[in-house]
């Protein structure tokens, strides 16, 4: 890994939860400079933005990579911007799809339903905005296939 790559870890994530802090501690012992650009989940979306923004005008806008957290697909398109604004790569994990979670399993939410139709469109523009979806499971590949139409190449 090079040495001089710094990657922006984005997003509203608990710096101690299992799956991000095991990606950032991978990365530095890889020789990866990580610089956190982290806000708490517990603010509304919009709060959790303006926080972010104001962060990531502190330092993370020269970095190499941008990379988005679990369980933040509303601020994917946010990362979006900013990555391209400084022609960073953006990387996105998911963690889980809201849409299959509380539309195709759990049933709570009605498919034809105003948030039924905002979860798939939501999910589904964090995908198509990320050059690369991490994801862990064939499942989770398969469901990758039907909601997206993008090209195989940007999953990992």
């Amino acid at each position: 890994m090079n040495q001089h790559l710094t990657i922006c870890y984005f997003g509203g994530y608990r710096l101690n939860y299992p799956r991000n802090l095991f990606y950032r501690q991978a990365l530095q012992q890889l020789g990866v400079r990580v610089i956190e650009c982290q806000v708490s989940v517990k603010p509304r979306n919009i709060v959790k933005a303006l926080q972010l923004i104001r962060l990531f005008w502190q330092g993370p806008h020269c970095a190499d990579v941008m990379f988005v957290a679990e369980f933040n697909h509303v601020l994917v398109p946010l990362a979006w911007v900013l990555a391209r604004w400084r022609n960073m790569p953006l990387i996105f994990d998911p963690g889980l799809s809201y849409y299959d979670e509380h539309v195709l399993r759990a049933k709570d939410v009605a498919r034809n339903s105003l948030y039924g139709i905002y979860l798939l469109w939501m999910e589904t523009l964090a995908y198509r905005l990320s050059d690369i979806v991490i994801w862990f499971t064939p499942v989770d590949d398969e469901y990758f296939q039907i909601i997206s139409s993008e090209d195989k190449s940007k999953k990992e």
